[in-house]
């Protein structure tokens, strides 16, 4: 049955959501326990960044919400105003609930954050107090933790506050319940009497002023963030930090930045290493710049990676104690601050004005503090952020959370946040929890509650994160605030990290009062919280005193703190006389600088990993134990690197440091991570220690590391020239290459010769524009498709035969207008062209729809990266295929990678050679690879049996996608090149997939043909690639691939295996190294073009091993890392789903291992 639904049908029963737009999705939008980062990173453990300035009087909300609907009714408003970064960060599905949701009225806000930061004693909180010209008080007590306070910023002479200690400016305490029931009424009426709701909103309202509920453009909303100044604070105050806030870092103007830091009972500056109040200017700054990097899933393109708004928060330095001193020691200060960050990545995000400022003075104040308000003001009105909308139905929810907090309650279910939320008009699958759900984790995304969608903790919506400061805060906190009468308890924390859940209950019990909460009875929430923010890990206590993180119950559970440890006291317990110890290695941080939250989170991090012996853990080293007893790792936070080091009790020199790969990996992985979730700015390098004559009596210091590049070529030379000293070399067995790396055995060289002539030439790339053809035939279902003609620069007489050939079918005139331009123009038919070209022609919805589009596939391009830099970095510990933020970073990123995958991968051992009777056999099976085409896309498949055609499943799901708009089924072919001369061209059948996996990991259709009479016998000459599936690697580690990119002739490219994981193989191709002549491009794939997904590869012996799937360039116009799903994973799947006798069809036997005779 020829009907384009029949293409939707699921044979798996797999679930979709049907959205506008003809986007089909999951309908899960959040993984449990998923908290999302500011720049959109998905993870475990982050509290998100931004906070939007929304009321707790719910009728104030409800009004500011309903004045801004009426105003965003006349014309697109939002169109002016940037989306939130938030929904962003929240990806397509959130997108669409969010556009949704704006159809109903929107609100404008203009909101941004002051964080005041700096050493304990500066003055904070009484320059805080000068800020908002509140009485001054000499014996100010320090902070604990972080205090709060929200306001307007009024003018320069003085902001007006509006809540203190809270995360919402408030103002107005009167609530008159018949307004406020006539308000939500009218917001209910909202969808089908938007007049009616316009005008009801408007006599409600009156002449209110509704600046001081979200702020305004010139009297913005802020709330001034007070930190505690003490260093045990350091390790978790980060996770408040945003790239949308403005900073000001304090000192103390008595004391000149190489004034020794006083010591104080429970410091942590030891651990920081910090010895100078310059050091601890330093560091608050390097941490800011560190902390608010954005991620690379919000940036649009790699022209944008320098722009002005991604170079970091701004950073005011101010001066207190200006009384206390003479101009001239304050311009000396300010002269040697400057000096001190000239040259540095901190210094670019420093104000040019530095301000000194006297806190003791009012009436007249200061006359700098004005002037400091001001600048303060100016910054926030320009920051990009101001001025984003959000739906008044999402407001309606926030407001009910905010009338809650008011009547003292410090959470909520997510039944109570559902019943409060407007579920009407949804689109379809989607629930009114999950909508709720949705919403929730927008507004913890701003920072304005916590919300995690996790079993244990979705009903525990904390409604004000200032109280879960101060809950936490009593545990993490200093020695003046702790309760004398647990000292013993306290001690013990102090010394070993480990906090008894005794202590909590005897603390909470105490403070329950005080924080109006009853904490016993929701313990275990909170302390899985402060789990989700690494604060803490739970651990339990054996009976015979060992500690375990295992999750099980426990009679006697307790919590490692790794940011309360102390120094070591005894180091022989850490390197114990007797076992061995390696050659260290060294993860080397960028810009000099690594923050303690990066060492105590892979405390955490390897507690977890390591699990079954109690670490040995101090405020800047840990011990763990491997799951051998006799093997352990020792790792050191020392300035800006980490050290690690093996020891080994093994008798056998051959097994002595065999621990040290794994432990290397294993720390790689867990690094990424906690970088990916926390502190996107941040980079490192695995180094080895330099041994050469030059470095031997020398300190450790920047010259002495030797990043690892060449480890294959390091073996084989027995040597590695030193950086700094070339040509200078030292040994690989000074430098303890063999305890980190299992020496590989060197490639064959024999036969080396000059590439196959297999690899032929091709088209120059197109860019992926291509891909998003459908979406902009699906939408344009009006004749507008001549002017978008027009505005892509084609010609009349162009669109005329177009016309005639179409008949004036808007979709495939609309089409064919595209497929023309991408021929024409080429390399210059732009994605960025297109949508200029939609602009203009006035269609305005399909540029959004393209730009969410663009979104999404950056994300995905984003976790491939992240996925291939993963499993290469098993064997290459430096490769980074991740993008930086900045420019210079980034191409010094690129060159490391080039440097490695050419001296490993393409070095002068490498062998392209390919036996004449193994290309014979694959030029043979190449046969049975056709190209896939559908109106407006291509993609590769090939012959697994008879009459069936494994691809990817994206390359279906385009296919199924085109299927809405054009129901001729003869447009749907899959055309097998036999020859020069023969071709056999078959289309589709109407029905769904055999079997199929569209989760990611695996990404395969096996899609049926109408086979019959002549095409039967046809197909049948051709190999079935189905039996000729390779199960391993063989030592040649090298794939040939086939495939039919830009929807052109048949291409070949050979590329070698670079890593291998349980369903992937990533395959390496380098053009600018293994070929020099511009004029023979290679075969080439990738995710940003399209056609080459669904090509398989086959092996050194003929037989097939991959389907390639994925690929990306990186640093060049052409994809270079290409991921391919591996044949056995595909076919082990395949059995889980099929009848047996229908696998056995597809999957007859396998060839066995690689290098078994290929049997046909």
């Amino acid at each position: 049955m020829a009907t384009a639904n029949v293409w939707r049908e699921d044979h798996q029963g797999a679930a979709h959501v049907r959205l506008t737009g003809g986007m089909s999705i999951n309908p899960l939008f959040i993984s449990a326990g998923a908290a999302w980062n500011w720049d959109g990173r998905i993870c475990q453990n982050h509290l998100a960044h931004g906070t939007v300035g929304f009321p707790s009087n719910a009728r104030i909300c409800r009004k500011t919400a309903l004045s801004s609907g009426a105003d965003s009714s006349k014309g697109d408003s939002t169109q002016s105003s940037p989306v939130p970064v938030e929904v962003e960060m929240g990806g397509p599905e959130m997108r669409v609930l969010y556009e949704q949701a704006c159809k109903k009225g929107t609100t404008q806000v203009f909101y941004t954050r002051l964080l005041l930061v700096g050493q304990h004693g500066n003055g904070k909180s009484s320059l805080k107090k000068s800020l908002l010209k509140l009485e001054f008080h000499e014996d100010e007590e320090s902070t604990d933790g972080i205090v709060i306070t929200s306001c307007l910023m009024t003018g320069k002479e003085g902001w007006k506050i509006t809540k203190v200690e809270s995360r919402e400016p408030v103002l107005g305490t009167s609530s008159q319940p018949s307004a406020s029931q006539h308000l939500s009424t009218s917001i209910r009426q909202a969808a089908t009497q938007p007049e009616e709701y316009k005008r009801a909103t408007q006599i409600v309202l009156g002449k209110d002023d509704l600046s001081n509920v979200v702020g305004s453009k010139e009297h913005p909303a802020i709330s001034v963030w007070d930190y505690a100044g003490h260093d045990v604070y350091y390790s978790s105050h980060h996770v408040f930090y945003s790239h949308y806030a403005i900073y000001i870092v304090t000192l103390n103007l008595e004391k000149p930045l190489d004034t020794p830091l006083e010591p104080w009972p429970g410091s942590c500056a030891e651990a920081l290493q910090l010895r100078t109040e310059g050091d601890i200017v330093d560091y608050h700054l390097e941490s800011i710049q560190v902390h608010t990097g954005p991620n690379k899933r919000t940036l649009l393109n790699d022209e944008e990676l320098d722009v002005k708004k991604h170079k970091g928060p701004t950073v005011i330095v101010v001066g207190t104690h200006k009384d206390q001193v003479e101009q001239a020691q304050i311009d000396e200060i300010f002269s040697n601050l400057k000096e001190r960050f000239r040259g540095k990545a901190i210094d670019s995000h420093v104000h040019d004005r530095y301000f000194a400022i006297d806190n003791t003075k009012r009436d007249p104040e200061d006359p700098e503090m004005s002037q400091l308000r001001d600048c303060i003001f100016k910054i926030a009105q320009q920051q990009n952020h101001m001025g984003r909308r959000i739906p008044i139905r999402w407001l309606e929810l926030k407001s009910t959370l905010m009338a809650m907090e008011k009547q003292g309650r410090k959470y909520c279910s997510l039944q109570e946040a559902m019943a409060a939320t407007d579920s009407s008009d949804l689109p379809e699958g989607v629930t009114p929890e999950e909508n709720a759900a949705t919403i929730l984790t927008f507004f913890h995304l701003c920072g304005d509650i916590l919300f995690f969608n996790s079993p244990e903790l979705r009903n525990f919506v904390v409604l004000d994160p200032q109280w879960f400061v101060d809950v936490q805060k009593t545990i993490i906190t200093i020695p003046q605030f702790r309760d004398p009468e647990v000292k013993e308890k306290w001690r013990l924390l102090e010394t070993t990290g480990m906090l008894e859940d005794s202590l909590v209950t005897d603390v909470w019990e105490k403070k329950q009062e005080e924080l109006n909460c009853d904490l016993i009875s929701h313990k275990g929430e909170l302390l899985k919280m402060m789990e989700q923010f690494d604060l803490v890990l739970q651990c339990s206590i054996d009976t015979d005193g060992e500690t375990s993180t295992s999750t099980s119950s426990s009679q006697n559970p307790a919590y490692f703190v790794p940011s309360l440890l102390t120094a070591v006291k005894n180091k022989e317990k850490l390197y114990p006389k007797g076992p061995k110890c390696s050659k260290p290695i060294f993860a080397v941080f960028d810009d000099k600088f690594c923050p303690v939250g990066v060492y105590h989170r892979l405390v955490i991090a390897c507690m977890r990993r390591h699990n079954k012996r109690k670490p040995l853990a101090y405020a800047r080293c840990a011990r763990f134990v491997t799951s051998k007893p006799k093997q352990t790792f020792v790792i050191t936070k020392t300035d800006y690197y980490l050290q690690v080091e093996l020891l080994s009790s093994e008798k056998e020199e051959s097994a002595c440091f065999s621990h040290g790969p794994d432990v290397r990996k294993g720390l790689d992985e867990d690094l990424r991570e906690i970088i990916n979730k926390w502190i996107p700015g941040l980079r490192y390098k695995w180094c080895l220690k330099c041994c050469c004559d030059s470095h031997k009596d020398k300190e450790l210091n920047g010259d002495s590391f030797i990043p690892i590049t060449s480890v294959t070529e390091w073996f084989m030379d027995g040597e590695v020239v030193c950086e700094a000293y070339s040509p200078a070399t030292t040994t690989i067995e000074d430098i303890g290459l063999a305890h980190w790396f299992q020496k590989q055995l060197k490639r064959s060289a024999a036969g080396q010769q000059e590439r196959s002539e297999a690899v032929s030439t091709g088209e120059c790339d197109i860019s992926s524009v291509a891909q998003f053809f459908p979406i902009v035939v699906e939408l344009m279902m009006k004749p507008p498709w001549r002017e978008l003609g027009r505005n892509l620069g084609l010609s009349l007489a162009v669109m005329e035969r177009i016309s005639q050939k179409h008949q004036d079918d808007t979709g495939r005139c609309c089409l064919a207008v595209l497929e023309e331009w991408l021929r024409l123009f080429g390399n210059n038919a732009t994605l960025t062209r297109l949508k200029c070209a939609l602009d203009t022609s006035g269609q305005i919805a399909i540029v959004e729809k393209l730009n969410t589009r663009e979104q999404s596939m950056r994300r995905e391009l984003l976790d491939l990266q992240n996925q291939v830099t993963g499993i290469l970095r098993a064997d290459f510990p430096n490769l980074d295929f991740v993008p930086d933020i900045s420019r210079k970073a980034n191409e010094n990123r690129q060159e490391l990678n080039k440097k490695t995958l050419s001296e490993e991968l393409f070095s002068s051992s490498t062998n392209y050679s390919l036996d004449s009777d193994v290309h014979d056999l694959i030029q043979d099976r190449k046969r049975s690879v056709c190209r896939i085409n559908w109106p407006g896309g291509s993609g590769t498949g090939f012959l697994l049996s008879k009459g069936k055609v494994l691809t990817c499943y994206h390359v279906y799901q385009r296919m199924n996608a085109a299927s809405q708009m054009f129901t001729d089924l003869s447009l749907f072919t899959a055309t097998f090149c036999v020859s020069s001369t023969v071709e056999h061209k078959v289309r589709f059948l109407p029905v769904g997939p055999v079997c199929y996996s569209e989760v990611s990991d695996l990404d395969y259709a096996v899609l049926k043909l109408a086979v019959e009479g002549a095409m039967e016998t046809n197909l049948d000459s051709l190999p079935h690639l189905g039996r000729l599936i390779s199960e391993s690697e063989d030592d040649r580690k090298m794939v040939v691939v086939v495939g039919h990119p830009h929807c052109g002739s048949k291409k070949i490219d050979f590329c070698p295996i670079a890593g291998v994981a349980e369903h992937y193989v990533i395959h390496i191709r380098f053009p600018n190294r293994i070929q020099t002549d511009p004029r023979k491009p290679l075969y080439h794939t990738g995710v940003m073009f399209h056609g080459s997904s669904g090509s398989p590869g086959f092996d050194m012996n003929g037989n097939v091993v991959l389907m390639h799937t994925m690929g990306f360039p990186d640093g060049s116009s052409k994809s270079i890392v290409e991921r391919g799903v591996r044949l056995t994973a595909i076919r082990d799947h395949a059995r889980q789903t099929l009848r047996p006798e229908d696998f056995s069809e597809i999957f007859p036997f396998s060839v066995g291992q690689f290098g078994t005779p290929a049997i046909n």
